[in-house]
């Protein structure tokens, strides 16, 4: 479709893509029409009715049957309930309603849905028990004599004793109505219902137009415009379905209403038995409508969603009445609704009973306008007999010179015009007509001759083969593609991250520039202003910075050689080759659907011209896949044919240098070899697509070669069937040589009679051979235009995959050269960084060197970053002088502490214990 990656190019934008090939899209539907032929009916009545049909639908207790049988009192139509329609009809099968002889072949055929459903369910059964027994002989023939209504109500009684429901399929049988007019009580309940009981009212299943619509849609590489095979829709059964809606509070509580008066007003009974069993009964149908209320309201909710959906599908025939108001009130409604589509439904059909008539007017005007012109005169009659006569004479004169013009190769209409030139005076005065329509235009008038069953049987199954290999092999490998360019992603992603991670794998320059700060710091204080042993530290210094930058060369040489590994790996040149191949995957599809659809195009007009296809002994065209290996392989081991991926000589690229887009700029040596892979695999792009376009432009010039042979030779047995009356009566003639053909020919000539008799022979002959003659002309023109429009969308297709291609691979180039230069930029830019941390590193340590002062804090020197680390100190602090004792100043008489620790060691030393002595006791007393 041209979307999306499939976009066409700023160069492709003029050049339109091709339309649908009309052609080829009438020959697919003619085939697929004859050996699928529509199953689907228009069931349109000729005359439309009057009739009113309709249903009423609704929730339990919500005015149905009321509302009807108002409508029925006031309107003649007849309301018909499920329960009533089921009881009558077992009613009848007790009451053995019968039918007369007549009417028996009828009854029977209105059954025989009804009798394939229970033969159905009596399968298993009749499988079990092979003998029948004489009583259900009997009773088999004694149910033939029954009414339909009468047979249904049987097999209804049957289902409800054995505790079973009545199928949908039954119900809409006994529902079927016979009457003029009627309303539906509470059916459909279900969506199933819907259909079957639309199905037996209309005999159209919507299932099946649905399958009818798929069925035109199996081409879809061609398609008719011309002709629609859509199916439509028919008009719903019914005329009206009314919805009376009510809430379920309100539905409930009008069952209790109903319960309650239906107690009030109950009649006395004569005997108390019959009073206390109609009581117990009314209980119990009491209880029963209470249990059942609930699930009646859930069931309906859940099948009415379907049910509006089908009742809106078509036409909207659904109409909602709100049912939460008084009796007489939803009455009025109904009947004022009703009557509304009663003068809907006449001016409905009114309307199709005047287009009716003017459809038969207009059918009955062309035939009174052409009726009436009288037959042309006798003379007249004779000239066109004469004319005739001589028109048969000159396609025999004027088959040489038109075998060998070259009319096949223009279709349009320019053959007849060459066709006549010698004619030269009855061309003159004709008056300017039109051209002629080109075929696949909307006037062309396709050729639609009858074809053989077997070769329908042989190409509709041949072209299904054409199509879904098509699609098959296009969505393969666009697949293939889209999975090509994720690995593409995830393997450039990839080589990325691992050739980060080499470039910052583990270096020892940090063991080198510990072991310089150690040394550096372990130097005697009393050299530390020496002037020779700054010298030697700065010599230190600048051997420590060469080593470093040795280790830096290193490793970006390692880098360096790494990063050609990656790109002269042979991983690119794999992934180019492999999507090549996807891409030549894509041409040989082209290439197979026109080989293909061109075989069938010959076998279809051959086929409508009565010959027998060819029998092409000539292989298809194979497109050249790349060779990913090296390994040497035999021709005749090959299916298909392998080419060999080699990029062109270095010596022939310098010599004619071209600047590519994909480097941007100045080349680099290390890229050269990318770049001369790309020009090598873009010629050889180059070369399949021309290769690929050249064989589809011989394969339709051969096919308008073989037309022309084939005409040429028609043409030469047309002229020898003319020459003598006595070839055309003798048979064995044709097979003597040409001489003798010569000399029968000279002997023609002598007696007058030859050249009339001819003539009055072969007048419908040559009438014949004429028309034979355009219609060969037409099949011609027909044919050669598909296969040139054919020719002209592969051509269109395969440019397009080319320059798709093309793009394709310049984008993956592209993509892989950035990632490369995305990785020397990392190496060089990693290797100037390493460089100048070095040179900081060297900074510091002869600022260190120049003030005398040794390095305490750890000197790091990570990857390409140089730091000082304040954390971590190479050796400790030194320790902090000792503090002299403090010494206290005597202020104004105070004693100092010294001096009254003094006078405390005197106490002490007098009185040791601290009591005073005996003579100041003495003294006191």
């Amino acid at each position: 479709n041209m979307v999306g990656e499939w976009a066409l190019p700023e160069e492709m934008v003029d050049n339109l893509p091709p339309s649908n090939n009309c052609i080829l899209g009438h020959v697919i539907h003619r085939l697929i029409e004859s050996s699928l032929p529509s199953q689907v009916e228009s069931t349109v009545p000729e005359l439309p009715s009057f009739v009113i049909k309709g249903c009423v639908l609704g929730k339990t207790f919500s005015g149905k049957t009321t509302a009807l049988k108002s409508l029925e009192k006031s309107f003649p139509i007849q309301a018909l309930s499920v329960d009533t329609l089921v009881q009558e009809a077992i009613q009848a099968f007790h009451n053995n309603e019968k039918i007369s002889g007549a009417l028996q072949k009828v009854a029977e055929e209105k059954a025989l849905p009804v009798r394939q459903e229970s033969s159905k369910e009596n399968q298993a059964s009749t499988n079990t028990r092979k003998t029948p027994k004489a009583e259900e002989v009997v009773a088999s023939d004694r149910s033939s004599e029954l009414t339909v209504r009468a047979q249904l109500g049987a097999k209804s009684e049957k289902l409800l004793k054995k505790g079973k429901s009545i199928s949908d399929t039954l119900l809409v049988s006994i529902m079927i109505p016979i009457y003029k007019g009627w309303v539906l009580d509470g059916f459909p309940m279900t969506l199933n219902q819907a259909k079957l009981l639309e199905e037996a009212l209309t005999g159209c299943n919507r299932n099946l137009i649905e399958l009818e619509g798929k069925k035109s849609q199996i081409s879809t590489l061609a398609v008719d415009h011309t002709t629609s095979r859509e199916v439509p829709l028919p008009t719903s059964a019914l005329d009206f379905v009314m919805l009376l809606d009510i809430s379920d509070n309100s539905s409930l509580n009008r069952m209790n209403d109903i319960m309650a008066e239906a107690f009030s007003s109950e009649t006395p009974h004569e005997d108390i038995n019959q009073r206390v069993a109609a009581k117990n009964q009314d209980v119990d149908e009491d209880q029963n409508l209470r249990d059942q209320i609930q699930h009646r309201i859930v069931g309906f909710l859940d099948n009415w969603p379907l049910l509006e959906q089908w009742f809106t599908e078509p036409e909207n025939i659904l109409i909602k009445i709100n049912a939460d108001i008084d009796k007489q009130s939803l009455c009025q409604k109904v009947k004022e609704t009703f009557m509304t589509e009663i003068m809907k439904k006449e001016n409905k059909v009114k309307k199709k009973l005047k287009e009716k008539e003017a459809e038969e007017k207009e059918e009955v005007s062309p035939t009174e306008a052409t009726s009436p012109l009288p037959p042309p005169p006798e003379p007249e009659k004779e000239k066109e007999v004469h004319g005739q006569r001589e028109r048969s004479k000159t396609p025999a004169a004027k088959g040489k010179p038109a075998s060998g013009s070259p009319r096949g190769k223009s279709p349009g209409g320019k053959v007849p015009v060459k066709k006549s030139p010698a004619d030269s005076t009855d061309v003159s005065p004709a008056p300017v007509v039109p051209p002629p329509p080109k075929p696949g235009s909307e006037e062309w008038v396709y050729v639609n001759e009858p074809i053989s069953e077997e070769i329908r049987s042989f190409l509709v199954p041949y072209w299904k083969l054409i199509e879904n290999s098509y699609i098959n092999s296009i969505k393969t490998v666009l697949r293939h593609l889209r999975e090509g360019q994720h690995t593409v992603i995830a393997y450039l992603y990839d080589i990325r991250t691992d050739f980060q991670q080499f470039l910052r794998r583990p270096d020892h320059k940090q063991d080198f520039v510990s072991q310089w700060q150690a040394d550096f710091n372990s130097l005697p204080d009393d050299l530390w202003d020496d002037e020779e042993t700054k010298a030697e530290l700065h010599q230190r210094v600048n051997d420590l910075r060469d080593r470093l930058w040795d280790i830096c060369d290193a490793h970006r040489g390692e880098a360096e050689q790494e990063c050609l590994d990656i790109i002269n790996e042979s991983w690119l040149q794999d992934v180019i080759g492999i999507a090549m191949n996807h891409f030549f995957s894509l041409m040989q599809a082209e290439l197979n659907r026109f080989q293909d659809t061109k075989r069938l195009l010959q076998d279809y007009y051959r086929g409508m011209e009565c010959k027998i296809p060819t029998d092409d002994t000539k292989r298809f065209t194979r497109v050249p896949l790349v060779q990913l290996d090296s390994k040497d392989i035999l021709e005749f081991q090959l299916r298909i044919p392998l080419v060999r991926q080699r990029p062109s000589s270095p010596e022939s690229s310098l010599s004619k240098p071209k600047t590519k887009a994909i480097l941007k700029g100045k080349i680099d040596y290390s890229l050269e070899n990318i770049e001369l892979n790309f020009e090598a695999d873009e010629k050889m792009v180059m070369d399949t697509w021309q290769q690929s376009s050249l064989a589809i432009s011989h394969m339709v010039a051969a096919e308008i070669h073989q037309r022309l042979m084939e005409e040429e030779k028609e043409n030469q047995t047309a002229d020898a069937k003319e020459k003598p009356p006595q070839v055309a009566a003798n048979k064995k003639v044709k097979k003597e040589p040409p001489k003798k053909k010569k000399d029968k020919k000279g002997k023609g000539k002598s007696p007058p009679m030859a050249e009339t008799t001819p003539v009055i022979v072969t007048a419908e002959e040559a009438e014949e051979m004429e028309i034979k003659n355009k219609l060969r002309l037409r099949i011609k023109e027909e044919h050669l235009a598909a296969l040139q429009f054919e020719e002209i969308a592969a051509q269109f297709r395969l440019e397009l995959i080319k320059v798709k291609t093309l793009a394709f691979l310049e984008e993956l180039v592209t993509k892989a050269v950035e990632v490369y230069k995305l990785m020397e930029k990392w190496l060089g830019e990693r290797y100037l960084n390493e460089m100048s941390s070095v040179e900081k590193l060297t900074e510091v340590a002869r600022c260190h060197i120049e003030t005398s002062t040794k390095i305490q804090n750890a000197l790091y020197l990570d990857q390409e970053d140089f730091c000082i680390n304040s954390d971590i100190k190479v050796f400790p602090d030194l320790s902090p002088p000792i503090r002299p004792p403090p010494v206290e100043r005597e202020e104004n008489g105070t004693l100092t502490i010294e001096r009254l620790g003094n006078l405390r060691d005197q106490f002490l030393e007098i009185a040791p214990k601290g009591r005073k002595s005996n003579y100041y006791e003495k003294s006191t007393k």
